[in-house]
């Protein structure tokens, strides 16, 4: 039983790690998305934009 508590404890924490660690990534990935978004002017957010409004207009 002893045996079994340890390896469900090590899953467990395996677990937690493989979580924070996508977790930590994630926020990576928004952080670079926020900094490019930040770094465009407004000119060329409003162009991005108009472009995926026609490209989802296509659709209907």
């Amino acid at each position: 039983m002893a045996a079994l508590n340890a390896r469900n404890a090590k899953a467990s924490s395996d677990l937690i790690v493989t979580i924070s660690e996508e977790g930590q990534a994630l926020s990576q990935n928004n952080r670079k998305k926020l900094d490019e978004i930040e770094n465009k002017g407004p000119k060329q957010l409003i162009e991005e934009l108009e472009k995926e409004f026609d490209e989802n207009e296509s659709f209907y």
